[in-house]
């Protein structure tokens, strides 16, 4: 199969030599999560190449930059903004930022800002919560009201934590219309992290509206 990657990797090694004889050589084992981040590649393009025959839209991928800053080293409070594209190049473009109240078991943002569509911007009111008190079991959510329509917009989801290795677990992504029919999904996924502040996400997730199943590939930064 094409998308069928050798997972025995032993070691990288790359020497470049100039005309004064000075060498550089590096030599490292691939770590684990790196492992599992090929596993999942593999096993998303499995699952990509049967949609993407079908109608190549479903697949989509969104960068997510997360930034926060506390009020004082020692203060649960501080402020928070989310600068958000999904599928880069569309026209979307979503901007949030606020107040954030840090606790023992997680945090919760309230901010207000805009969600623009090709150039057409819409206000946005915006809770985000993140909840870990059930550890290894983390719970995280988002919840946005538009006051120029009224529709809502629900995520959730649920992950089993496996330390330095990443998360699996289940999401849902709901739109809820005033006028018009909802989209209601869930599926599963799994969150890979390279460093405290990056992770990509790979999600798969079955859609109520017909065949509109979706794909989703995410970069998570923050700082």
């Amino acid at each position: 199969m094409w998308w069928y990657l050798p997972l025995v990797i032993n070691d990288i090694s790359y020497q470049v030599k100039n005309q004064t004889n000075c060498s550089l050589h590096f030599k490292r084992s691939l770590p684990m999560k790196h492992l599992i981040t090929l596993l999942s590649g593999c096993l998303l393009a499995a699952m990509l190449s049967p949609i993407q025959s079908e109608a190549s839209d479903l697949c989509n991928t969104k960068l997510l930059l997360h930034g926060t800053k506390t009020v004082a080293d020692s203060s649960q409070f501080g402020v928070a903004g989310w600068f958000i594209l999904p599928n880069p190049g569309s026209g979307t473009v979503v901007a949030v930022a606020g107040p954030r109240l840090t606790t023992k078991s997680g945090w919760v943002e309230l901010m207000v800002g805009f969600k623009s569509v090709k150039q057409a911007g819409e206000l946005l009111i915006d809770l985000r919560v993140s909840y870990d008190a059930y550890k290894p079991i983390h719970f995280w959510t988002n919840v946005e009201y538009f006051p120029t329509t009224g529709d809502w917009y629900l995520y959730v989801d649920c992950n089993y934590d496996l330390g330095s290795l990443g998360k699996i677990g289940l999401e849902t992504e709901n739109t809820f219309y005033v006028n018009g029919r909802n989209n209601l999904s869930i599926g599963p996924r799994i969150v890979v992290p390279f460093t405290g502040q990056f992770a990509i996400v790979g999600a798969y997730q079955f859609h109520s509206q017909g065949n509109q199943n979706q794909a989703w590939a995410r970069a998570v930064v923050n700082f």
